[in-house]
């Protein structure tokens, strides 16, 4: 069985997130052989070949947070042309902050994000789409909600992103499911894992401080599913490469 990929999220640089090129050069100077594109980059045109030179794997390209049903297509179309531009396969549907519309009941609204999905894949022939899982409270999709999201999408190029810190904020803050009982319940459909503790800017901070219980979650992921260290841009390259290699030893040994 191959090792685990760990990945640069473009997220943790410094004013570039939407710069794939500065973000490969960086992943491969901090140790990495893979970056993933947090936002689709202006610079896909070019970046392909930086990519290549420095040998480092792109892992997919995320759209823009989706804030509502009604930017799904637009924000799918751009990555998909983007990640087509880099030859990549995988585009992440940030849905992780979407709330349930205001006048449309959560059945309707589930019915609504999977109509958006398997137009968006029609549209894209060949592209795989992961969905984010929620980053807090108050979001649209719970538990119950994914399973009829992938219930209804069953045997299409669909899968998780799956944001462990995220949902260890979710069961700090109301009761209900644990972070391990997502990963328990949906782990099979991981096709990304999101890394990153809850210190730190804006809850992005190392993994190690203030972060799911990783080892755990590293047996219920499957191995192919790559670990993007998605930390604040004020991370210190030390810093970003001590999470490296945690990732590489809590994550990744034995998986």
């Amino acid at each position: 069985m191959s090792r685990p990929v760990v990945a640069f999220s473009t997220r943790t640089l410094r004013g570039g997130a939407d710069r794939l090129a500065l973000g490969a050069e960086r992943a491969r100077a901090l140790g990495f052989g893979a970056v993933h594109a947090a936002t689709p980059p202006s610079d896909a045109a070019t970046a392909r070949a930086v990519l290549e030179a420095n040998r480092v794997a792109l892992t997919g390209v995320s759209t823009v947070a989706v804030d509502d049903l009604e930017s799904l297509a637009a924000s799918v179309d751009r990555a998909a042309a983007a990640a087509a531009e880099l030859r990549g396969r995988l585009v992440v549907v940030e849905i992780g902050a979407l709330a349930l519309p205001r006048r449309a009941t959560v059945e309707v609204a589930v019915e609504a994000l999977v109509r958006g999905v398997h137009a968006g894949l029609r549209r894209h022939p060949g592209l795989s789409l992961a969905l984010a899982t929620p980053d807090g409270p108050g979001r649209l999709l719970g538990p119950r909600e994914v399973e009829w999201l992938l219930s209804a999408l069953r045997g299409e190029l669909v899968g998780l992103w799956f944001d462990g810190a995220g949902a260890l904020r979710i069961e700090r803050t109301e009761a209900g499911a644990t972070a391990m009982s997502w990963a328990d319940r949906f782990g099979s459909r991981v096709l990304g894992l999101r890394v990153h503790g809850l210190a730190g800017g804006a809850g992005h901070g190392p993994p190690e401080d203030d972060g799911p219980d990783w080892g755990t979650l590293r047996g219920l992921v499957p191995a192919r599913a790559p670990r993007v260290l998605e930390l604040a841009p004020s991370t210190s390259a030390e810093a970003i490469e001590d999470a490296r290699r945690f990732v590489e030893h809590v994550l990744c040994e034995g998986a």
